[in-house]
């Protein structure tokens, strides 16, 4: 298990997202990861990423570029939607992030984060 923060200052939602998926990538191959199943709650950017769909913007079209590289370095790669009630690991990473002065790599959950992975390996549902 491995988790990531950092800050990337005033960005859009999109871009964040993407930033993070970006880098969740890079961080699989560099830890030797070849056969890899990413989870987001942005179900239009697994849309846009998935199904190769245009986007207006120059920066994103960047990163989904990137993106698409290194997951055509991978053995396999699936991506797929998660609601954001199961991906609040991911979030409080995010949050986390904001307050950082540098990237952060954790090779065990942190303590803000390890209540939230013990209650994912116990399935504890949410209602939505």
């Amino acid at each position: 298990m491995l988790g990531y923060a950092e800050s990337i200052g005033q960005k859009t939602s999109t871009v964040a997202e993407l930033t993070a998926l970006h880098r969740g990538l890079e961080l699989a191959l560099e830890n030797g990861w070849r056969d890899v199943w990413l989870e987001g709650d942005a179900m239009t950017l697994i849309d846009i990423i998935v199904h190769r769909r245009p986007v207006r913007s120059e920066e994103v079209q960047r990163i989904i570029g990137d993106i698409n590289l290194i997951i055509s370095e991978l053995g396999s790669c699936n991506l797929t939607h998660i609601y954001r009630e199961g991906n609040r690991a991911a979030d409080r990473f995010a949050k986390m992030g904001h307050k950082l002065r540098e990237p952060r790599i954790w090779r065990n959950p942190p303590k803000e984060v390890l209540p939230i992975v013990i209650e994912d390996a116990k399935c504890k549902s949410f209602q939505r």
